[in-house]
């Protein structure tokens, strides 16, 4: 019997930055700046509750990750080390506030001046953190829905993927199926998209290492065989394969490639 192809969906792969994400934190932290510090007064309003807020997470926290049976060079154990650290961090009360204070403060005529530069400034680390990498995959409202979005809706069968798809994706063949069991459905998409979220971070972070796509296509596409109905009769998925969920790079274009192909036509029935 011939191959059947199911469905075939590129879905692009940009790397631009999305700028305007960063000036829309920005405006909102600045704009909302008389509020923050509002809160944070309503929250810590004085020393009682800077303990029972900061001072007690803070210093359980730290605990955890000290050796119990550790002694400092001039004889400290971990109980004095740590009562030390108590200490310190209760009478920082004062300092705390004062930090407040400055960073909220009215500055020529700009009401907390201080920290709107500081929200200037951490505009770029923002966008490196978070824009430049993760949304990247997963997307965003201004830019639409990235393949760790869009490969995980169409493979459970969700029709609203065919109304998230941009200007550079392209449905190939076919569309939206089932590629798991009905139960497993939510796992399967959740467990996907943390994948292919981290997938993509890595390929990024290794500046686009063939090496390291190929490894990570291959952790991808062994989790999406673990879920296949078996009933389809889908070609198993495999990097390369005729069943492939695999990120490609051919040259300046960059794709998250979605195939998937067998001996006999999916199911239709609606879900």
């Amino acid at each position: 019997m011939a191959t059947v192809s199911h469905a075939i969906l590129m879905i692009g792969w940009p790397l631009d930055t999305p700028t305007e994400l960063g000036e829309k934190w920005a405006d909102n932290m600045k704009a909302n700046a008389l509020r923050i510090y509002q809160n944070l007064l309503a929250k810590i309003p004085d020393s009682g509750k800077f303990q029972e807020r900061l001072v007690g997470p803070a210093s359980t926290g730290y605990a955890g990750f000290v050796n119990p049976g550790f002694v400092s060079r001039r004889g400290n154990k971990v109980t004095d080390i740590l009562d030390g650290r108590v200490a310190n961090l209760r009478d920082s009360y004062e300092k705390f506030v004062r930090n407040l204070e400055h960073a909220f403060e009215t500055v020529d005529g700009v009401t907390a001046k201080r920290f709107k530069e500081k929200v200037d400034k951490a505009k770029e680390s923002f966008l490196e953190g978070l824009a430049r990498r993760t949304l990247i995959f997963g997307g965003t409202k201004v830019k639409g829905r990235g393949a760790a979005a869009l490969a995980p809706h169409w493979l459970v069968k969700d029709n609203r993927v065919m109304g998230w798809l941009r200007e550079d994706d392209k449905v190939l063949e076919g569309g939206p199926f089932l590629v798991c069991k009905i139960p497993d459905r939510s796992a399967f998409k959740a467990a996907l998209t943390e994948r292919l979220v981290q997938s993509g971070v890595r390929i990024i972070k290794s500046g686009l290492s063939t090496t390291v796509i190929a490894s990570e296509n291959d952790q991808t596409n062994n989790l999406v065989q673990k879920f296949v109905d078996s009933i389809l009769g889908l070609n198993p998925f495999t990097t390369g394969g005729l069943s492939r969920l695999d990120f490609i790079l051919q040259g300046v274009r960059r794709t998250c490639t979605l195939t998937a192909k067998g001996p006999r036509p999916l199911r239709t029935e609606s879900l």
